[in-house]
């Protein structure tokens, strides 16, 4: 219901247009380009902000999202080599998640936070996955941590 609420709410700013008109801007808001394209800018604002010394929780308020999004934001900036993973994880808090999710063999949020405990938020496991899929080279769609020894390790 909530994403019929937006559709609707889009259709709605678009003016003086006829119903038409509206519902073929609201599509081509859905395209796969166009989806991508205000998702990239939106990713690369989040990560100049926190670059600039804001807090997750300021961007999200300076720029009306949830913290959740920019957290996603900067998870994605992580995976993709392009912020450094202490501006969401401290490195001792990384190297601890990372082994827990060897060790369990899994990526899984929810089983790693349980082992993890309290302190340890979803957005720093998030964050040490996602540095450690970088760190190995995968790809940001496999989304999996290798039960293998590291490469790392290896040598």
């Amino acid at each position: 219901a909530r994403g019929s609420d937006q559709g609707k709410e889009r259709m709605s700013t678009t003016g003086d247009q006829s119903p038409g008109e509206s519902k073929i801007k609201a599509a081509d808001k859905k395209t796969p380009g166009g989806a991508a394209q205000k998702q990239g800018a939106s990713y690369k604002e989040s990560l100049h902000l926190i670059r600039e010394g804001l807090t997750v929780e300021q961007i999200a308020h300076q720029r009306n999202l949830a913290i959740s999004t920019i957290e996603g934001h900067l998870v994605r900036g992580i995976r993709e080599g392009e912020l450094e993973a202490s501006y969401l994880v401290e490195q001792h808090k990384r190297e601890k998640i990372i082994q827990v999710a060897r060790q369990f063999g899994t990526n899984q949020l929810g089983p790693l936070k349980e082992e993890l405990g309290e302190g340890f938020s979803y957005a720093e496991i998030r964050a040490a996955i996602a540095y450690q899929q970088y760190q190995e080279g995968l790809s940001s769609e496999t989304g999996s941590i290798p039960v293998e020894k590291s490469r790392l390790a290896e040598e």
